[in-house]
């Protein structure tokens, strides 16, 4: 009897434990994202540039920010997360470099530019991102623009699914 009913409990314990344990992973992403997002700063590329470092694209973000965390110098640093294909299959990505100003006429760095890789998230779960100004328009990308967004968007899905996760949420990134 013990062994019948342990066999019915035990797989749908354990399915818990593992749903419980995704929804974790999200959520820590989704503060690393927001904290990024949050601190980003109106930092222009260049002296030829009046416009500030950041570019904003449905599946990633570059933008600067004080440098934070353990063993890291102070400072100012470039922060581009991005999905890039793993052996895994897709996953979204913080690297980071320190901020120095860039080549004339250069306004992003390049990716190779970037170390320090982090995985924040891995399949079967994808980020999109939109970007909103002081007019409360979304938008799928921000680039070029004389301004920081007022909001991003960060909206997750199942990417098997294709089901938006209740878990999304907007981070205020800046206020005039």
């Amino acid at each position: 009897a013990l062994a019948s009913i342990t066999s019915q409990w035990l797989p749908n314990w354990n399915r818990g434990i593992a749903r419980a344990q995704r929804a974790e992973l999200v959520r820590l992403a989704l503060d690393r994202l927001v904290a990024d997002l949050g601190s980003s700063e109106f930092i222009s590329p260049n002296r030829d540039s009046s416009a500030p470092l950041f570019d904003g694209t449905e599946y990633s973000v570059t933008l600067v920010r004080s440098a934070i965390g353990p063993n890291t110098r102070p400072g100012l640093e470039i922060v581009r997360i991005a999905e890039i294909d793993d052996k895994g299959g897709r996953v979204l990505v913080r690297a980071t470099k320190p901020f120095a100003p860039l080549p004339s006429n250069t306004i992003l760095p390049r990716p190779s530019d970037f170390a320090n890789q982090t995985v924040l998230l891995r399949s079967p779960y994808q980020i999109s991102f939109a970007y909103a100004g002081r007019d409360n328009i979304w938008r799928k990308n921000w680039q070029n623009a004389d301004r920081l967004p007022a909001a991003v968007s960060l909206t997750v899905r199942d990417a098997t699914t294709g089901r938006t996760l209740t878990i999304s949420t907007t981070a205020l990134v800046h206020v005039e």
